[in-house]
């Protein structure tokens, strides 16, 4: 089963690019999804008609425990990015803190997919998960 949302690009708040660096982050994107992270993520706002669909996969997912206090335990989903004709994979990154936007997600991938797409903020992309 393929959940498929759909969510227009929105500038972030430029945490994602330190996040991406951290060494136990790294460890994760590499030896679980086999992808070496650009530094820096792609932010969506889930458009209203996908939010039930968001929902329901936010409950599933795998859970990553930060290393230390000072970093917030992470849920993580391998994507395939879809926008016109051009694809990407990518990891979608859930951090797991008090107050973290209910329609925001935040995507990994191992290219700028700003770049790669040729996104502007409110563009439109689509996101295949298989939870």
């Amino acid at each position: 089963m393929t959940i498929r949302i759909s969510g227009e690009v929105a500038s972030g708040k430029g945490v994602g690019a330190s996040f991406t660096r951290l060494d136990w982050a790294v460890r994760i994107f590499e030896g679980e999804f086999g992808i070496d992270p650009f530094p820096g993520t792609l932010n969506l706002l889930v458009r209203p008609t996908s939010l039930a669909a968001w929902r329901e996969l936010t409950s599933h997912g795998r859970t990553f425990a930060a290393p230390s206090p000072e970093s917030c335990d992470t849920k993580c989903f391998a994507v395939r990015i879809e926008h016109g004709h051009t694809q990407a994979k990518g990891i979608i990154v859930l951090p797991l803190v008090e107050g973290y936007e209910p329609d925001q997600i935040e995507i990994v991938a191992e290219v700028n997919l700003r770049d790669h797409f040729a996104l502007s903020d409110g563009d439109l992309v689509t996101l295949h998960i298989q939870p």
